[in-house]
């Protein structure tokens, strides 16, 4: 992976599903890819078929967010990705974009 400094290292990304309310690891994994945006739908995949259910919601932070990712998500509900963009809108109220359903409001 390319680091901060322009060196390239040996290093990898690890990933974790984690139901919110008690912290309980649903699924994991680790790559050597560079960033999270072609983890999402493994990840949510992986959980899913650890679970042996659908999710009904995912939260996801800013490094999966991509427009690939939210095309990809679009068919579900209640998925939502952190908009790396929030800081320079200055709009804390609006973290997350709401995938599907933008005419409910969100």
């Amino acid at each position: 992976m390319k680091e901060r400094e322009g060196c390239i290292k040996t290093n990898y990304n690890s990933q974790a599903s984690v139901e919110e309310e008690n912290q309980f690891i649903l699924a994991c994994d680790v790559t050597n890819e560079c960033n999270d945006k072609k983890q999402l739908i493994p990840m949510i995949e992986q959980t899913e078929n650890n679970i042996r259910t659908n999710i009904d919601m995912c939260k996801a932070d800013s490094g999966y967010h991509s427009a690939d990712n939210l095309y990809l998500i679009s068919d579900r509900a209640n998925m939502f990705i952190d908009d790396p963009n929030k800081k320079r809108v200055n709009n804390e109220n609006f973290a997350f974009y709401f995938c599907i359903r933008l005419s409910t409001g969100c």
